[in-house]
C-alpha cells in the first residue's frame, strides 16, 4: 500500500504536466517558457509513476483485462503505439528543406560554392588545403571529401568556416 500512496499522486500530477505541455505543443504554443523540454524530460516521471501505479494496482488491472472491453481498449492503444513506431516518413518533414540545401552545397563545385556563399574561391581553396584536403576545383565538396577519406559534412563545415550571412537590405 505504501507504493500506491505516492505512485498515484505522481501519476496524476505528471499526467497533468504531460497533458498541458502536450496540448501546448499540439497547438504550436510550445515556444512559451520551457514547455518542450519539460514535456520531454518530465514525462519520464509520468512513465515511472505509471509503472509503479500498475504494480500497486496489478489485480484490478488484470480484472479489467479479463473483460472484452478492457482488452479491446488496451489492445487498440498497443496497436496505435506500434503504428507510431513504423518508419514512415512524413510528407511535410520540416527538415526536408535543410537536407535539400545541404545536398546542393555538398554537390557544388568550389567555384559554385564560393559564389553561393559569397566567398573568395582562393580563400576557400586555401582553407580546405590547410585542413589537409587536396583540392580540385572541378570536384564537388562530396567528391573532395571522399577522395580525402573525410566526412563530407566536416569538409563542408571547413569550407563554410569563413562564410558569414548578411541579409539583403530591405527596400522602403
Amino acid at each position: 500500500m505504501q507504493i500506491r500512496a505516492w505512485a498515484t499522486p505522481v501519476t496524476i500530477g505528471s499526467f497533468v504536466l504531460v497533458a498541458v505541455t502536450g496540448l501546448l505543443m499540439f497547438f504550436e504554443l510550445s515556444d512559451v517558457g520551457f514547455v518542450k523540454p519539460a514535456h520531454e524530460f518530465l514525462s519520464l516521471s509520468f512513465v515511472a509513476g505509471s509503472l509503479f501505479h500498475i504494480y500497486a494496482n496489478w489485480k484490478p488491472l488484470l480484472n479489467h483485462l479479463r473483460q472484452r472491453k478492457g482488452r479491446v481498449i488496451v489492445g487498440a492503444f498497443v496497436l496505435m503505439t506500434l503504428i507510431v513506431l513504423l518508419p514512415l516518413a512524413p510528407k511535410n518533414n520540416p527538415h526536408d528543406g535543410a537536407r535539400k540545401s545541404e545536398a546542393v552545397l555538398l554537390n557544388a563545385s568550389l567555384p559554385v560554392l564560393a559564389a553561393l556563399t559569397n566567398q573568395d574561391e582562393a580563400k576557400l581553396t586555401s582553407s580546405l588545403q590547410s585542413a589537409g584536403i587536396p583540392v580540385n576545383s572541378k570536384e564537388s565538396i562530396q567528391a573532395l571529401a571522399l577522395q580525402a577519406h573525410q566526412d563530407p559534412h566536416h569538409v563542408l563545415q571547413i569550407a563554410l568556416q569563413n562564410f558569414t550571412f548578411s541579409a539583403p537590405a530591405e527596400e522602403d
